[in-house]
């Protein structure tokens, strides 16, 4: 039996574990490092509609650590999507503001 902890299925129940690496959403929209289990929630998925670059920043759990390495690396796809996000403003129900 392999390291990691087996379901009665045999799957192991991080592999559903999705983080995102992306920064604090201003208003809190969304807040950075947040953990999705078993799909994300449907605030999120409303958000990913109207911003859809913010899907890239929702990685799985063993992709992070090497996710947010390529975000402080300029000129990287990552990096340049936290900029982006950074830049996006929300009013006071959380729409993207115009």
């Amino acid at each position: 039996m392999s390291a990691k902890k087996q379901t009665a299925i045999g799957t192991d129940p991080r592999d559903d574990v999705k983080v995102y690496i992306g920064p604090t959403l201003h208003r809190r929209v969304l807040v950075a490092s947040s953990v999705f289990r078993g799909g994300l929630s449907p605030h999120v998925t409303g958000l990913i509609e109207k911003i859809p670059e913010l899907g890239q920043m929702i990685v799985p759990l063993d992709e992070v650590v090497e996710a947010k390495r390529r975000i402080k690396e300029p000129g990287t796809t990552e990096h340049g999507l936290c900029q982006y996000l950074i830049s996006i403003r929300f009013n006071e129900n959380g729409e993207v503001r115009e």
